[in-house]
């Protein structure tokens, strides 16, 4: 990124630069909000070869024009009509044609709009609550079942699973929909109410904390109504409910799958769900003669979780990478 001079002429003027804020103000508000059909069609498609997202698509920054880089077509325009700004519609950073390079003064135009319409920011904007960010909250013990609420602490802030569940992409393709006869239903249930937003009545209701447990509570029900063994409150075996919970993420995923080909498929460990892309590996175990050093017998198996033998807690994750390279 450079500075561009371009632009700080165009800011030496009133009435230009009121057209450049509210341009990129809106061009902006368009990439954050609006959905991905429409971001293609009418953000990310040229408007000379009509391909979408041909190495980036550039929006103008003073007329309706969309083009593409791959075919210049973007250049083309800003040589003909003689407009220079563009705005990425992939990232919203700003690109200068006469310079050949993006806008590194970016602040220059964050500066002027925040001053500008700081009026509106103020009425549409809050100050985030810091009781849920980043869906750090406590779950209920319910007895002894601390051991759940350890595994699923652990699963609910692992950046794939969450962005899985965010995704709805189990509930698009349930046929259940109901967090309390479906384990993946409840499981999203649980990380709405940790990082959803709440509402007016949930924000002035002393009861908080209980409204935001019932996903936990839901998937109690199920879990105690799959495996037996779990019912009750008696303390249980953490790693054989990760087992346990994982196996049910699994089998929510073949039951919603729509063919019986795909169902064989992902029975034959050849399964694209959640579960097995973020947790499986491949151990390999090889019979190794010591006199002549021949190989005799190598096996690979898969895996979904290691068990590790730690000492000391500073040598933990020495004893992961270790492990990992020896396992992948």
């Amino acid at each position: 990124m450079s500075i561009c001079p371009h632009i700080q002429q165009v800011f030496q003027n009133e009435k230009s630069k009121d057209g450049v804020l509210k341009t990129c103000n809106a061009a902006r508000y368009i990439l954050n909000h609006s959905v991905p059909k429409e971001k293609f069609l009418n953000t990310m498609k040229c408007g000379t070869c009509h391909e979408i997202n041909s190495g980036a698509t550039f929006m103008c920054l003073q007329c309706g024009f969309c083009g593409c880089w791959n075919h210049s077509h973007f250049l083309s325009h800003s040589k003909q009509i003689g407009h220079i700004f563009g705005i990425n519609s992939n990232n919203g950073l700003l690109f200068c044609f006469k310079c050949e390079d993006y806008i590194g003064n970016i602040d220059l135009i964050n500066d002027a709009i925040l001053a500008k319409y700081w009026d509106d920011v103020c009425t549409k904007t809050m100050v985030p609550s810091m009781e849920r960010r980043d869906g750090l909250s406590g779950l209920i013990n319910m007895g002894s079942t601390c051991f759940m609420s350890s595994i699923l602490q652990c699963l609910i802030h692992n950046p794939y699973f969450i962005r899985h569940s965010m995704s709805q992409i189990h509930s698009n393709n349930c046929k259940v929909r109901s967090p309390d006869k479906c384990f993946s239903c409840a499981l999203d249930k649980i990380v709405h109410e940790l990082y959803g937003a709440l509402n007016t009545k949930q924000a002035s209701s002393s009861s908080t904390s209980t409204n935001r447990q019932t996903g936990f509570i839901y998937l109690l029900t199920c879990a105690w109504k799959i495996n037996q063994n779990l019912a009750g409150y008696s303390q249980q075996d953490a790693h054989e409910f990760w087992q346990f919970i994982i196996n049910q993420i699994h089998q929510s995923y073949v039951l919603d799958l729509p063919n019986a080909k795909e169902v064989s498929r992902a029975n034959n460990k050849q399964c694209e769900c959640i579960v097995h892309t973020v947790f499986e590996g491949s151990l390999e175990s090889s019979i190794v003669c010591p006199g002549c050093q021949n190989n005799s017998k190598t096996t690979i198996d898969p895996f979904l979780d290691l068990s590790l033998d730690i000492k000391d807690k500073k040598n933990f994750m020495n004893v992961l990478t270790v492990s990992i390279k020896k396992n992948s």
